[in-house]
């Protein structure tokens, strides 16, 4: 099976019955927008100004720029990248009864993009590099597993919610594995881009070398220049 779309089946069959039907016929960045001006609205009589709308937006232009390297290396079809959109907005329809660090959770996402958006540039750079396909699917599951797991926690801290002793200790027993999550999980997109930039290092002195010795063998009929000027 496609890796991505092994990711997608390994995403949906956690879902449940309701989750699913949610994400009946696909979702987009507009999908997203509207989930959380929904939710900026909802909230903007609050004394604590919100601007979840602007640092939403830099999840969607990362995402975007992951599509384009999608694009152009592995030619997967259209809906795969709404997956990605699909479990963003999962996450964020149980994370809004958790508005207290509503924040938190868009800036979380905000990061992902951000590192998203660094495989459109290794696209444009290393056009050619057979692991930077392997890179873009392993990065798409690492992304569906970080909402499945984001997803988990907010569910867990819903049905937990009524026997926390106080807000302020609820929210610190549920944010820290959260900001674990996003860590580890930051921490492992920079290691599949690392290797990338390693392996395609690599493979540009190889071709360079290969080059050099094509041009020797040229000019001087595969001896060396200083061999001739003895």
């Amino acid at each position: 099976m496609d890796p991505f779309e092994a990711a997608r089946a390994e995403f949906t069959a956690a879902l449940t019955t309701e989750e699913k039907a949610l994400l009946q016929g696909g979702s987009t960045a507009q999908d997203v927008l509207a989930e959380v001006q929904i939710i900026e609205r909802s909230h903007r009589d609050k004394s604590v100004s919100r601007k979840f709308m602007k640092k939403i937006e830099l999840l969607v232009k990362g995402v975007e720029r992951y599509g384009e390297a999608l694009n152009v290396l592995a030619n997967v079809k259209p809906e795969i990248l709404g997956f990605l959109w699909g479990g963003v907005r999962i996450v964020l329809l149980l994370a809004k009864e958790f508005i207290e660090f509503f924040d938190k959770i868009v800036e979380m996402f905000q990061k992902m993009g951000k590192s998203l958006g660094r495989f459109e540039i290794y696209a444009r750079i290393y056009p050619r590099s057979p692991r930077l396909r392997v890179a873009l699917e392993a990065a798409y599951r690492k992304f569906l597993i970080f909402c499945l797991d984001a997803r988990k926690m907010f569910a867990e801290g819903r049905s937990q919610k009524a026997l926390w002793t106080s807000i302020k200790i609820g929210m610190k027993l549920l944010w820290k594995p959260l900001k674990e999550l996003l860590e580890n999980t930051l921490d492992d997109l920079d290691e599949i881009l690392e290797d990338v930039e390693t392996e395609a290092d690599v493979a540009e002195k190889i071709e360079a070398s290969s080059a050099r010795a094509q041009i020797q063998e040229t000019i001087y009929g595969g001896r060396s220049p200083i061999y001739l000027f003895r």
